[in-house]
């Protein structure tokens, strides 16, 4: 039964690609209800998603971004009530220190075994590790009002970051990590496996 929607981001902050993008036209379909490709916008990000929740078809969504700097694929535990960011999106809406919700709780945390995951994950040997901060971004703004809207309807969500891919890094310092499409898709498609 196909009961995932699956979403990724255009690219943004001067970069042509965004390996969350480019990775969602290639995973395959199976169990896969829908694709999103989302604009970096923290308003618009979150309406196209809330309005594909709401049908109730989906009990699970996953979110992928790029955080360019990390060298694995990244399952984030946390998401934060906080928007601080260095710079805008693409409404050029920029916010420090501005918290996404009054009255919601600091932080959500993932409702998935994700350590279980990366255990197995690292016995077949994939650049999968636990992450505790999804940033305070778009990203992490997006899986947290996903998390206080939708969770109480019996939605799981998890929020997947991935890294620059080489080609992203060849005008960047040499130090900057990077890994292949396919890897990340290996990755994906492990943690797609689990959660089916």
């Amino acid at each position: 039964m196909k009961s995932i929607l699956l979403t990724g981001f255009r690219s943004f902050a001067g970069e042509l690609i965004n390996p969350s993008e480019l990775l969602l036209n290639i995973i395959p379909d199976h169990f896969i209800a829908k694709k999103l490709i989302l604009p970096v916008s923290y308003e618009k990000s979150f309406s196209m998603v809330s309005a594909e929740l709401q049908t109730g078809k989906y009990p699970c969504v996953i979110m992928l971004g790029q955080a360019g700097g990390r060298a694995q694929v990244c399952l984030e535990r946390f998401v934060v009530n906080l928007i601080d960011s260095e710079i805008p999106d693409e409404d050029q809406l920029l916010f420090k220190g501005k918290r996404i919700s009054l009255h919601g709780p600091e932080a959500f945390q993932a409702q998935f075994p994700i350590d279980n995951w990366i255990t197995l994950a690292q016995s077949k040997n994939l650049p999968l590790v636990v992450s505790n901060s999804a940033g305070t971004y778009v990203c992490n703004s997006l899986s947290y009002q996903v998390a206080e809207n939708f969770s109480v309807r019996g939605v799981k969500s998890l929020f997947i970051h991935l890294p620059f891919l080489p080609e992203q890094t060849l005008n960047k310092t040499p130090e900057t990590p990077s890994l292949s499409l396919e890897e990340m898709q290996k990755c994906l498609e492990f943690v797609l496996g689990k959660i089916v």
